[in-house]
């Protein structure tokens, strides 16, 4: 597993043309992989990605994939590419009791449920915002959203709706840590700046891409800092090599650590 990081000009307009769409962003990462062998490039590649905009520092991209990217930019807009980080050595140093800081954008969500009174919808989102089946779609506008699926033997579905309060995200971020091998000993949640169309935003807030209001997609985040305990590593090596919650293809769920 490798993690790279692209640098951009801040300087340059279509920097910010990109930060504030994350479906171009999705796009111009994915350009980095070449054809994916099956229809869901993101998990095929291992892809998860993560802005961050320091104070006093250009905006960067952090990039987690399975193999290491092959960029091309023809734009001056990315100012440096720093060369990819094996990640095998870190993982596998991981111990159980050992603590760790971490961070970690996601997209808190809960589902509500109803009834499921349709079949399937096999319909899978394209980076363009349109709902298609998947044999009209092109590898490269592939997300691997699907719009519905009826679980063989489930009589329920719902839509995930975002977690606003501080203390949902929270206890959101808590659940997740039992799910992933980890109990939460310390967090605080980064204050919600405003939203990624704002050039000079922070990086918490909601994530946009630019389609037309009924097209346009959106999650909100917060970013999560604090610490951890490993309660079982192998759970915790699987939730940084596949990402914590929904939102992948668009920047969320990146899970990063470092030992205390």
């Amino acid at each position: 597993m490798y993690l790279s990081r692209l640098i951009f000009e801040p300087r340059h307009r279509e920097t910010w043309n990109w930060l504030a769409d994350c479906r171009t962003l999705h796009r111009a990462i994915m350009s980095g992989f070449g054809q994916a062998d099956s229809e869901q490039a993101r998990a095929e590649f291992g892809l998860l990605f993560r802005v961050e905009i320091p104070r006093g520092q250009p905006p960067h991209v952090l990039v987690q994939s399975s193999i290491p990217p092959a960029w091309a930019f023809e734009t001056h807009a990315v100012a440096e590419i720093d060369p990819p980080i094996d990640l095998d050595g870190g993982l596998a140093a991981i111990e159980q009791g050992a603590r760790y800081r971490l961070r970690l954008r996601a997209n808190p969500t809960r589902r509500v449920h109803a009834r499921a009174l349709q079949g399937p919808d096999l319909r899978e989102l394209t980076t363009r915002g349109e709902w298609k089946a998947a044999d009209e779609i092109a590898q490269s506008e592939r997300t691997g959203i699907v719009r519905r699926l009826a679980a063989e033997g489930q009589a329920w579905h719902g839509k995930r709706v975002a977690l606003r309060r501080e203390e949902e995200r929270v206890a959101w971020l808590k659940r997740q840590g039992e799910r992933c091998g980890f109990t939460l000993l310390e967090t605080r949640v980064e204050p919600v700046g405003r939203d990624l169309l704002d050039a000079r935003a922070d990086i918490g807030g909601a994530l946009h891409d630019r389609a037309p209001l009924d097209r346009r997609l959106t999650f909100e985040t917060c970013v999560f800092e604090g610490a951890l305990q490993v309660t079982d590593a192998d759970l915790v090596r699987e939730a940084i090599a596949t990402g914590i919650g929904p939102g992948k293809a668009f920047g969320c769920g990146l899970f990063s650590i470092a030992k205390l």
